[in-house]
């Protein structure tokens, strides 16, 4: 008897775990989302079903370059009607002694841009300072 219990619970689970999972494509459901990106002075409309905002762009074939970024903006995920905005790497030179080297970076400051690639300027003078905003050079 107890036996008989456990199978027809153990089928009763599978039929509502199949039919749970049939029911989007039985009512139509559309889990795709209508998002908005906004790159180098354009715009962009992409019905997409991916939820990482990395993964949308490349599916649309905006292309990020080192030092390029992105941020969502008004939300903290994908959702239908996010706008991404493509933030694209403004360059810089460090110099540290004898060597020179360029970068990119789409962080808001100096500092940011610094720690984001892994350089350690606490002992060291820097110009601009840490908490300057990058200028359009």
């Amino acid at each position: 008897m107890i036996k008989h219990i456990c199978r027809l619970h153990l089928n009763c689970l599978l039929s509502a775990v199949i039919l749970m999972l049939m029911v989007p494509f039985l009512t139509g459901f559309d889990i795709s989302q209508q998002v908005t990106i906004l790159y180098d002075g354009q715009t962009k409309e992409v019905r997409t079903s991916a939820v990482k905002p990395g993964k949308i762009l490349q599916e649309a074939g905006i292309v990020l370059e080192k030092g390029d970024g992105w941020k969502l903006q008004n939300t903290k995920r994908v959702q239908n009607g996010s706008v991404i905005e493509v933030l694209r790497g403004k360059p810089f030179t460090v110099i540290r002694g004898n060597e020179t080297v360029e970068y990119k970076s789409c962080k808001p400051t100096v500092g940011e841009a610094l720690k984001d690639l892994g350089i350690s300027y606490k002992k060291e003078r820097v110009y601009p300072d840490v908490d300057e905003p990058f200028k359009e050079g």
